[in-house]
């Protein structure tokens, strides 16, 4: 028998490895790695950890999704959402609204508009509809508007809240009356709105719109005492589906099956839900069939009738765009700068000849201008008219140029009215758009013209919107690249107009212009992601797809962007992750994540397995993924069981580490990261006996021992509190751990969500203790030849110690044979007051057993960092003996 003793130093950074790849003693990056690292997580120098534990936050409304909200990195908040309500944590705290004594009077609109005074303008109409609601209808020069005035608390924070459900509604909240705006103004959408604003005085909210077609005011109050809440319409199946991307203050949401919505903020206290309103498109192909769509007017509500059944219940919230055969526009005019929009002349001769009508000049000294253009903004006076209605023809005998021409009431030349304009052109044709407001019959639906239509006539020339409930292809993915906003869905992806994040006019030409595209290739369901690197990538059941121009580094436009295949690994519908100019994605199994990494040689994103060492880390599936770049990068991935892996990578020191995360009495149901001043905050939505709660993960930096170690799952933290432990609730039942100034004190149950402890501490800090193991993998890399099947022992083991709490560690050769580390060191007893700023020590022994396989494990329950682990082998096998040296 050969019996050679030899001493071998291990890395941690390596992680967890699969049980299949232990006898790759080939594979450099097997050797030292482990077979179990749980609760442990590795650094990338090479020691590990003992994890930090999680702070308890408040208790959460329900499931949720979390959506990181990211001003600037020190300017974050936690959007929560539910089925039912959207809540805002701010520095790690719910934002609260507090009661005033400020009332409107008939706020809700329930039988009429008494308490609000009537200040519309010509032609313009304020109304009460029945069910409860305040109409608002211009006539785009004047406003329907309806005022209060309140008498107001002031010096105190108001929480006020508007419920629109048509818009656009123009809100304006001053101390000096009517239409006064010191405090707020702005245009809201559909949606709810809760502004806050602390007044000085008493206030006047004005409500008004100035469009030809109807807004709705549902309610406007100010909030009660409580958590500032904003309700939601998504299901629990849909919350995993939210995709997101923010630009500024606004941040744009898809979900399947879902209509795109908007979350704004105006101020850390002041937050939005509304629909995503998209006024110009998309559109479908034009219509192919027989159905033709008559308006009954050119604009304002009109009512659109079909000459077959075509119109569902599900239609509303659904554009049209219908192309007349020649351009009418009209206007009527109670106010200076406006009139009606353009129409366009082209051709040579007779086919320059357009009329016009004007109405209600006799008697007056109105002015009306017919202006001209080429390029249908700048403008300049073609002919004035005052004093006497006419109707005429014009011949403008300018051959072969585009001209644009308009009627209008310039500055200052408007004195009574209302004045009734009209431009009929035979020629060209205009794209009138409007959305339906309300379904009538299957021939039948009333909408509002958002752009005027030019002929009222029956037509087959009409566009159907892309989005809306009937044909359920809303967007399911949404990202923000090259200064344009995208989305995309089913077989399709769209970029807005440039820099205008809601439009999608198909009229705009030239490099700005939206871009449309269809994916002409492989299996199409749903777009599972869209992710903005160097170049746009979108992710779909069966490829990575690209987002591209024609040449590399041109921008995109609609003449040449096209969709290119990359890897065919194949997505799963769950967020990828940024790191620099790479991505996380998981594959369509939900068992891998691959990393997205662009290759100037094949000119695409190549797909590279980060699981390759471990293939079934992931296992069950995985849910959700966040990313965390600050202290170190590393991948969280939340698994569909509730337990977390996580991935450790640092690409200059080629490390690429697994790791697990369990949590005690508690699964993870939701994970995202905010970023953070030294380090990035990760937050855990989990599922306690008790319910369910928003807690954190504690920084590397607070749970190294010391006076406060935050190094408890559910910790509550405390100054000075006695000997009660209050606010433990959310641990009912469960026996928690105290540390207590520098030091680990007892163990305790909670009961009636307290404990009572045994001293009174001054910095005190109580939650559920977790253990953390590790276990090596086979030993076989301490001689350069293999060993992998010969017998060997390990006969003792020293450790290089940070931040230890004696007593913390245990080791032995498995679960059941656990030990201490001794309690006389160099003939000093070892006594737990303080936390071990470094610990190095001679090797101890070690009660191992001779085997072909055998393994150290180590357990911490702790705060403790290994550095090193060194282990004396004995071998007892001699590969030259040619039996094998078997005794």
């Amino acid at each position: 028998m050969a019996i050679k003793t030899r001493h071998y130093s291990n890395k941690f950074n390596r992680g967890e490895i699969d049980p299949l790849a232990i006898a790759r003693d080939d594979v450099t990056k097997v050797a030292s790695s482990g077979s179990l690292m749980e609760n442990f997580m590795p650094l990338r120098l090479g020691p590990m950890t003992y994890r930090p534990g999680t702070e308890h936050l408040d208790e959460s409304a329900g499931l949720a999704r979390h959506l990181p909200f990211i001003a600037a990195t020190d300017d974050t908040a936690l959007v929560e959402l539910t089925t039912t309500i959207m809540r805002i944590w701010v520095n790690d705290a719910l934002i609260t609204r507090t009661g005033v004594t400020t009332t409107f009077t008939n706020g809700s609109f329930n039988t009429d508009l008494s308490g609000w005074t009537d200040a519309d303008g010509a032609a313009s109409s304020s109304v009460w509809i029945s069910g409860g609601a305040l109409g608002l209808t211009g006539n785009e020069s004047t406003s329907a508007s309806r005022w209060q005035t309140l008498t107001t608390q002031t010096g105190a924070e108001h929480g006020f809240r508007i419920t629109i459900q048509r818009a656009p509604v123009i809100v304006q909240i001053g101390t000096s009356g009517a239409g006064s705006y010191d405090i707020f103004n702005g245009e809201l959408k559909p949606g709810t709105h809760c502004l806050a604003f602390t007044p000085g005085s008493n206030i006047t909210v004005t409500l008004s719109n100035f469009k030809k077609y109807i807004a709705l005011v549902l309610d406007v109050s100010f909030d009660s005492t409580g958590v500032l809440t904003l309700p939601t319409e998504y299901s629990l199946g849909q919350l995993d589906t939210i995709r997101y991307t923010q630009s500024a203050d606004t941040m744009f949401l898809a979900a399947k099956d879902n209509k795109p919505m908007v979350i704004e903020r105006r101020g850390i206290k002041s937050w939005s839900i509304v629909n995503y309103i998209f006024k110009d498109g998309p559109f479908n192909a034009i219509n192919d069939t027989s159905t033709t769509i008559a308006s009954s007017s050119f604009s304002g509500e009109v009512t659109l009738t079909a000459s077959t059944n075509y119109f569902m219940s599900t239609d509303v919230g659904t554009l049209i765009k219908s192309v007349s055969s020649g351009q009418t526009v009209t206007a009527i005019v109670t106010a200076q700068d406006t009139g009606t929009n353009s129409i366009r002349v082209f051709g040579v001769g007779d086919s320059r000849v357009f009329n016009y009508g004007i109405t209600g000049l006799t008697g007056t000294t109105t002015v009306i201008t017919l202006q001209r253009s080429t390029d249908d903004a700048t403008w300049s006076d073609f002919v004035t008219w005052t004093g006497v209605d006419r109707s005429s023809t014009v011949t403008d005998s300018q051959d072969n140029i585009t001209y644009y021409y308009r009627l209008w009431c310039k500055t200052g030349d408007f004195s009574t009215g209302p004045v009734g304009l009209v431009l009929v052109y035979d020629k060209g044709a205009v794209e009138g758009v409007c959305r339906i407001s309300q379904y009538v019959s299957p021939t039948s639906v009333f909408a509002q013209v958002i752009t005027d239509f030019g002929g009222t006539a029956a037509t087959r020339d009409w566009y159907r919107g892309t989005w809306s409930n009937t044909n359920n292809k809303y967007p399911t993915a949404v990202a923000l690249y090259e200064g344009r906003l995208w989305w995309a869905g089913k077989n399709s992806s769209w970029g807005s107009v440039s820099d205008a994040y809601y439009s999608f006019d198909s009229s705009i030409e030239g490099a700005s212009a939206a871009i449309s595209l269809t994916i002409g290739f492989g299996p199409v369901d749903n777009v599972s992601w869209l992710m903005p690197l160097n170049r746009l990538l979108m992710g779909i059941a069966s490829d990575e797809l690209s987002i591209r121009s024609n040449s590399f580094g041109e921008v995109l436009s609609r003449t040449n962007a096209n969709i290119r295949g990359g890897s065919s690994q194949g997505t799963a519908p769950i967020d990828p992750v940024k790191m620099n100019s790479r991505a996380f994605f998981v594959q369509r199994s939900k068992q891998k994540i691959y990393q997205l990494q662009y290759t100037i040689e094949q000119d695409i994103h190549d797909a590279l397995d980060t699981t390759i060492l471990n293939p079934s880390i992931c296992s069950p599936g995985i849910k959700r993924i966040a990313i965390t770049m600050q202290p170190e990068t590393r991948l969280y991935v939340l698994l569909t069981d509730g337990s977390l892996r996580v991935y450790l990578i640092d690409q200059t020191e080629d490390v690429a580490a697994w790791s697990r995360v369990t949590l005690p009495a508690a699964i993870v149901w939701d994970i995202t990261v905010l970023p953070g001043a030294t380090e990035d905050e990760v937050y855990l939505q989990v599922i306690r006996p008790t319910g369910a709660y928003l807690e954190k993960f504690a920084l590397f930096s607070e749970s190294k021992g010391g006076t406060i170690s935050k190094t408890f799952d559910g910790l509550v933290q405390y100054t000075s509190p006695g000997t009660t432990l209050t606010g433990l609730a959310h641990l009912e039942g469960l026996q928690v751990g105290v540390w207590a100034d520098g030091q680990y004190r007892q163990n305790v149950t909670v009961s009636g969500g307290s404990v009572t402890v045994s001293a009174s501490w001054t910095n005190v800090v109580a939650g559920l203790r977790y253990t953390a193991d590790y276990i090596t993998s086979k030993i076989t890399r301490f001689v350069d030849y293999s060993v992998a099947t010969y017998d060997k022992r390990v006969v003792n083991t020293g450790f290089i110690l940070k931040d230890y709490w004696p007593g913390s560690l245990k080791v032995g050769p498995d679960s059941s044979t656990l030990e201490a580390f001794p309690t006389t060191e160099d003939g000093t007893t070892v006594v737990a007051t303080a936390t071990l700023s470094e610990y190095d020590e001679p090797p101890f022994p070690f009660n191992g057993t001779t085997e072909s396989d055998p393994r150290i494990h180590l357990q911490a329950n702790n705060p403790c960092t290994i550095l090193a682990m060194t282990y004396g082998i004995e071998e007892h096998s001699d590969p030259t003996d040619p039996q094998g040296g078997r005794s």
